[in-house]
């Protein structure tokens, strides 16, 4: 859903959130109507250093109407009162307070149909190519870090900076469940994998390397021009797994505002399926796949991505 575009949600997109009960994530966060409600300076403040916080990361979205309990959505609330709020007044307050503008901002105004005069708010934030964005009344640079909104090193406000100069690749992890037989009591789900470059440059000789933990490992056919073993990483035991992205001619370069992921996982040469426990298992809430990328111009990066908040999908065949 997040990938739908924001201007064609209704009411029954911010809905589904609380029927999924999708946790808050660095991409994704919940606010209660009273967040802006008053409108105060104060709140716009708030608000901007939140909005400048996800242009400066992964970019991302902002729902306001759902309260929110320990990172999960509770319930929708009455909505804002655009009697004394509106998107305008939204747009206008952004702009004064974040320095330089946000390209590609979407603000969507959803009707509460239930109380009138009233509404939802979805804010839809990119992730900045003209980043470092400051919020200008605290006079600080923030970055999102897990649920909440942090103020910036200097070091990674360069590291920002250099977005426009080198490639900016990024892993996209999903797990889809299978058709296939459940073993000792655990959901088999497949690993969709895939590259994407939000930089402006293209990323050549890339290799990719995710780390996964071992005991949530089940069946891998691993192309042998790639490869994967048993290691330890972090203290944890681990399947290592190395896709180079190349074929008999070489490297294959990954092209920059291509919104379609190159897949590392495809076909039958390169699947990964995992065994997972139930959601309410410890062992399933604790669990992580680390990813580390390379990529000739480009600095080494790690991210790391909660295996629990990667459950999705329909079922495959």
């Amino acid at each position: 859903m997040a990938h739908r575009g924001i201007l064609d949600w209704t009411l029954e997109d911010i809905e589904k959130f609380l029927h999924q009960n999708e946790q808050e994530n660095l991409s994704l966060e919940y606010k209660a109507s009273p967040a802006i409600g008053e409108w105060t300076d104060a709140k716009r403040n708030e608000l901007a250093k939140d909005i400048c916080a996800f242009a400066n990361s992964a970019g991302g979205i902002i729902i306001i109407g759902i309260t929110e309990i320990e990172h999960k959505p509770a319930a929708l609330d009455h909505g804002v009162d655009t009697r004394k709020v509106s998107k305008e007044a939204i747009e206008s307050a952004l702009r004064a307070r974040i320095a330089p503008r946000i390209d590609g901002l979407l603000i969507k105004e959803i009707p509460n149909p239930r109380r009138v005069y009233h509404a939802y708010f979805v804010i839809r934030i990119p992730r900045s190519m003209r980043a470092p964005h400051m919020c200008v009344p605290f006079h600080r640079y923030y970055k999102r870090y897990n649920f909440e909104c942090v103020p910036m090193e200097h070091y990674e406000v360069e590291d920002v900076r250099r977005r426009q100069s080198e490639p900016d690749l990024t892993v996209q992890l999903t797990l889809t469940p299978t058709s296939e037989s459940f073993t000792h009591g655990r959901q088999p789900y497949r690993l969709e994998a895939g590259v994407l470059n939000l930089g402006s440059v293209s990323a050549r000789d890339v290799l990719v390397r995710l780390y996964i933990p071992r005991d949530l490992v089940g069946h891998v056919t691993w192309s042998p021009n790639d490869s994967h073993q048993t290691t330890t990483y972090n203290g944890q035991e681990v399947y290592r797994f190395d896709a180079y992205i190349r074929d008999g001619a070489g490297p294959i370069p990954i092209y920059p505002k291509d919104d379609q992921p190159y897949m590392i996982t495809r076909g039958q040469g390169h699947r990964i399926t995992l065994h997972l426990p139930e959601p309410s298992d410890p062992d399933l809430a604790e669990a992580t796949i680390i990813a580390h990328l390379f990529a000739d111009g480009m600095r080494h990066r790690s991210e790391e991505y909660a295996v629990s908040a990667l459950l999705g999908g329909t079922e495959l065949p």
